[in-house]
């Protein structure tokens, strides 16, 4: 009974010094096996990836961006068509008002040529007066109108403005100037509306 009692301590130690070894190595096992699980995996995440699968996700990216930019093309061609037919609009609007107030200034002219040509039967200077009036005032509405007129007695030919009509050798005057103006030519800003019909020395 003795001996019994005095081997109970040691075998306990024994016993709690086994359970004592025993339990860091299940601790160690335990915290490591994570750890190295998670090392594992992450590695294993980035070798395993199929480069297929990477070129197929690249190219569904660019699939979207290619999408995007025929929209935004197709929105700029569309903006673009808007914007010709909104200028034609615009231009068509420009030369209508432009050929309305012409045509709204020429009535006044036409109302002075009725009032010379209803005078020219009381005889005398009435018909003159009426008609320098109707000339006054046609001049003075094209000019308002950007017309300008091309009288070039007296100057050097040129081709761009004149038009020859007869060509004669005059003593004392030097060749290709102009000596009749048989017909004034007229002009609008820059563009020729009509030239000059001219007699040229030679």
């Amino acid at each position: 009974m003795s001996r019994s009692m005095d081997l109970w301590p040691f075998d306990r130690a024994g016993g709690a010094g086994g359970a004592g070894d025993g339990a860091p190595g299940d601790s160690d096992d335990a915290n490591g096996a994570p750890a190295a699980g998670d090392g594992g995996a992450g590695y294993e995440g980035v070798e395993d990836r199929d480069p297929l699968a990477m070129l197929q996700a690249e190219l569904e990216v660019a699939r979207g961006s290619e999408a995007r930019l025929r929209d935004q093309l197709q929105r700029l061609a569309a903006e673009f068509d808007n914007f010709r037919k909104r200028s034609a609009r615009d231009v068509d609007a420009i030369s209508r008002a432009r050929t309305e107030a012409l045509a709204s200034d020429l009535l006044d002219v036409l109302d002075n040529f009725e009032r010379g040509l209803a005078a020219q039967s009381d005889g005398g200077d009435a018909f003159k007066t009426g008609m320098e009036l109707v000339y006054r005032r046609l001049k003075e509405i094209l000019e308002r109108h950007g017309v300008r007129e091309i009288d070039p007695a007296g100057e050097e030919f040129d081709p761009n403005l004149h038009e020859a009509i007869h060509a004669e050798k005059r003593q004392g005057v030097p060749p290709n100037r102009i000596l009749h103006v048989a017909q004034k030519g007229y002009a609008i800003a820059d563009r020729l509306l009509r030239p000059a019909r001219v007699s040229v020395s030679r």
